[in-house]
């Protein structure tokens, strides 16, 4: 009987799952992968949310890049001017200067245009305006029309060139202040993904302990479940029925009816010899199911080891002979 027991232990401990598999039934295998497909979208929207951040402080920067290039073109354009004027000529140095001024400005602002789409175009307007007012500026002092040249650069020439600045200084503004704030918004970001990171790892690390430790649970009842049952019949073994007399006496001490049947098969060793041990565990199986029916309505049906086996019931005195005949 102890080697019964001891073979029903060593089973019991060799189909124990491992750690691994614990948690990886197939409803936590799908909770698992949705979490891991969750992880990685959310992970998936924050890096690419901010790397679009990212994408627009540094146009934002390019764009002020371009505002002070295009100041400084500006300010060769009212230099060459006045050289001009001071001059009272325009010699070709300066004339070729001023054309190539004037076609970086406006590649410049073709460039801001393009790489801001929000863009009204009142600047590129001004700067067409300027560098008309100062083309005309210098042609009437080539064509020695100082006076005139004088009257065209303080009626337009000055006017349009501190509109032209103060337009470059409030797109200068506007494009530090959108840099600072996509900047800004990618740090959070940063931060926020990061936050959201650690909590979904959390969450992961929780769900997986939740799911280990409901597993260990029910695998030490497995176990304690597969110590106490015969492996071949299934039915209760040696130990279980230790523990359930414990608990008959206690109520055979309170008055209530209890009955112990003891059994075993006969010629059983004969029946192996002839037909073989196989056929010889079938009809254990087929003898243990069947005791357990008989037996069912009013108690338990056990196997002590080999082809010793038992009852324990509830019943009175009266009741008895039918479950002892059944059992036969």
């Amino acid at each position: 009987m102890e080697s019964s027991d001891q073979d029903a232990a060593r089973s019991a401990s060799a189909q124990t799952p491992r750690w691994g598999r614990l948690w990886l039934g197939r409803t936590h295998r799908v909770q698992f992968w949705v979490l891991a497909i969750a992880i990685v979208v959310l992970a998936a929207v924050l890096g690419t949310s901010i790397m679009a951040l990212g994408r627009q402080a540094d146009t934002r920067r390019q764009h002020q890049l371009l505002a002070a290039d295009f100041n400084v073109q500006v300010q060769r354009t009212s230099r060459i001017e006045w050289e001009a004027s001071a001059e009272g000529k325009v010699t070709p140095a300066l004339r070729a200067e001023f054309e190539r001024v004037g076609g970086k400005a406006d590649k410049l602002m073709l460039a801001f245009a393009e790489a801001d789409s929000s863009s009204d175009g009142r600047l590129r307007t001004l700067n067409h305006r300027y560098r008309a007012a100062t083309s005309k500026v210098l042609a009437l002092i080539g064509a020695g029309r100082r006076a005139e040249s004088r009257r065209v650069d303080a009626n337009q020439v000055h006017r349009i060139f501190r509109d032209l600045q103060h337009r470059i200084a409030l797109s200068e503004t506007a494009e530090r202040q959108e840099a600072e704030a996509a900047l800004h918004k990618s740090e959070v970001g940063i931060v926020a993904s990061l936050l959201g990171a650690a909590l979904v790892l959390i969450a992961m690390l929780w769900r997986l302990a939740t799911l280990r430790d409901r597993a260990t649970r029910r695998t030490h009842h497995d176990l304690k479940t597969q110590a106490q049952h015969d492996v071949l019949t299934g039915l209760p073994n040696r130990r279980k029925l230790l523990a359930d007399l414990d608990e008959a006496l206690d109520r055979a001490a309170a008055g209530a009816h209890c009955v112990l049947i003891l059994s075993d098969l006969d010629g059983f060793k004969s029946y192996n010899d002839t037909f073989g041990h196989l056929e010889g565990d079938l009809l254990l199986r087929r003898l243990g199911s069947q005791l357990a029916r008989a037996v069912a309505p009013h108690g338990t049906a056990y196997r002590l080891g080999g082809d010793e086996f038992c009852a324990l019931l509830n019943v009175d005195a009266a009741e008895l002979e039918p479950i002892l005949e059944a059992c036969r």
